[in-house]
């Protein structure tokens, strides 16, 4: 990524690596983050970034999340912030299911999950979804995962449905956790 600035225009340019698209922005208070939640996202972005993170490598975590919004805003013409948000909170489960023996049957418990784990499972969730697209860069890949949670169209709903479903299933078990 590319960034420069020119001082007469007060403009900022972003250049895309892969396809080599400028992209130009008027540079403002709003040129990051468009959402009235900037800490919210803030927190996700570095939430993400920590969990595609691989061998302590976080610079090169960020660029793949960065090079995906820049893919997101020149697909949808829409900040790519926003979209990153509501795909996360679409996907994230409300519950999980814990394992546990009574007597000599293992039996599931639905427990609540705080919204911490909530965004960690659907980031979890969307970058597996993600890697089993056929692109070839990852960014591109994490792109087109966020537009199609966003669209609705993601296979994160499935295990999200399914995770709930079972859930519904094991309901009377919530007494025996507590």
């Amino acid at each position: 990524m590319i960034i420069t600035k020119n001082s007469d225009q007060k403009t900022v340019e972003l250049k895309n690596d892969i396809n080599n698209i400028p992209v130009s922005k008027t540079e403002n208070k709003e040129i990051h983050i468009l959402n009235k939640h900037s800490n919210t996202i803030n927190t996700l972005f570095n939430h993400t970034v920590g969990i595609i993170m691989k061998k302590g490598k976080k610079t090169k975590a960020q660029k793949q999340l960065e090079n995906a919004f820049l893919y997101i805003k020149q697909k949808t013409n829409t900040n790519p912030h926003f979209i990153f948000s509501k795909a996360i909170e679409k996907a994230s489960p409300l519950i999980k299911l814990i394992s546990t023996k009574k007597g000599s049957k293992s039996i599931k418990i639905p427990v609540p999950l705080n919204e911490y784990q909530q965004h960690r499972k659907a980031i979890i969730w969307i970058l597996e979804a993600s890697n089993k697209r056929h692109n070839r860069n990852f960014s591109e890949r994490l792109a087109h995962e966020l537009i199609a949670v966003v669209d609705g169209t993601s296979s994160v709903f499935q295990r999200k449905e399914q995770l709930h479903k079972l859930a519904l299933i094991n309901r009377a078990n919530v007494q025996i956790r507590a």
